[in-house]
Parts: C-alpha cells; structure tokens; sequence
C-alpha cells in the first residue's frame, strides 16, 4: 500500500532537486482521511487554528521511510496549557516562533511498528508508553476496533494520556489524541525554589545567671563538701 503521507510530500520533497521545504502545512495537507476526519471534530479546533497559523513555517528535513507519529491535544489541553503559561489563544497564535516550538514536540517520526519512541521535529523524543512502560508504537493501537488503555505519550518536558488513537495507511500514520500539550524544553516550567528553614533563635542566658548545668554541679560539689565533715 502507497503511504500517503509519502505521497502528499513528494512533489514537495523532491521537486526541488530534492531539496526539503516542507512546511506545517504540507504536513497538514498530507494527512490521510481518518486523520482529517479526526481533526475536524469540534474539539480540535484550537489545534486546527494553531497549524493554519503556523502554516507557513518550514519544519525542515523529512523523512519519508519512517511512521508518522502526531499528538493532537484537545481544546480542554490548549485551555489548560495557556493557563499554566499565562498567554490567551490569541497571543499564542499571534507568537509565530512560540507556536512553532510548541507545534514541533507533537509531530514526530518512528523508524518502525516496533520502535518505543519517535524523534519529533524538535529533534527530542516522543516515547511511546502503555501502563507507564515503554512500549512498541504498534502496542498503542486499536486491536478489533477498542482502544488499548492506559497509553499516553512522555515528551521532552512533560507527559500526555491519550483518549484514542488512529492508526492508518497500514500503521504508516498514527495521530494520538491527547488530554495535555507537550511543552518543548524552551518552555519548561521553572521550578520553585525550596525555601531554606529559619532556624530557631536559642534564647539569651540572663545576665548573672549560671547556666542550669552549672548550678547542678556546684550544688553536688557543695553536698560532698558538706559530707566530708560528717
């Protein structure tokens, strides 16, 4: 079976003495239908706005042996990511260079079925997971129509559960939807500093006393003395 990914990217690839300048939306446009279909449902629609923004940035070199591999995360995801780095939607989709570092970490290539990990456009790894173990790309996908449980996808910063997964052109394509969007390191949250514990002040000894210690063996020493004489 042709891969269609292949072949929506040849005229691209090829065309020019087989020099690269495939953009997102090549990457886009050569989708096989599932995928298409997929992202065209309501609840990607922060995902679609993102790629046709960035739709012009070139994504560089493509490899057109390997699997395609690409996480969509939901609105819910972007909503909760937009939150967590104090941008709106609009801000971000405005911030051309931000959208692209952000949009690299989800689309990746596995060099086959049995790899455990896909290198994404941001030249970072995407790891394939089932259970919290590392597992073949081929493992995460449907198996009779249901969707195996437990997969989610650990990217350079954080990690992301997947709701479902497509897998089409004979496995050549697979899009995970995803409840978390993938930060690149760029964006990696600083983390809080741990604030180091005051110590306790010891309080001052009163002028003219003598420590309890002190006392203790001055009033033994004065018992002895006063035994000797008995």
């Amino acid at each position: 079976m042709m891969n269609l990914f292949n072949a929506g990217l040849v005229a691209v690839v090829l065309g020019a003495a087989g020099v690269s300048a495939v953009t997102v939306g090549d990457l886009q446009g050569a989708l096989c239908s599932p995928g298409v279909e997929a992202l065209g449902g309501e609840q990607f629609s922060t995902l679609v706005a993102a790629l046709d923004a960035a739709k012009d940035v070139e994504v560089g070199d493509i490899p057109s042996d390997q699997n395609l591999v690409i996480v969509a995360p939901t609105n819910d995801a972007f909503a909760a990511a937009l939150e967590e780095l104090g941008v709106t939607a609009e801000a971000l989709l405005s911030d051309t260079d931000t959208l692209a570092s952000i949009l690299s970490v989800h689309v990746g290539f596995a060099e086959s079925d049995e790899a455990t990990s896909a290198v994404d456009l941001a030249k970072s790894s995407l790891t394939f997971m089932v259970d919290g173990q590392e597992s073949p790309l081929e493992s995460t996908w449907p198996v009779d129509g249901e969707q195996v449980a437990g997969v989610s996808i650990m990217g350079p910063v954080n990690t992301a559960d997947v709701a479902s997964v497509i897998s089409c052109v004979g496995g050549e394509q697979t899009l995970f939807a995803a409840d978390s969007v993938l930060l690149p390191e760029s964006l990696a949250p600083t983390p809080t500093p741990t604030p180091t514990p005051t110590p306790t002040p010891t309080p001052p000894t009163p002028a003219g006393s003598a420590p309890a210690t002190s006392m203790l063996v001055s009033a033994g020493a004065l018992v002895l003395g006063a035994l000797q004489f008995l």
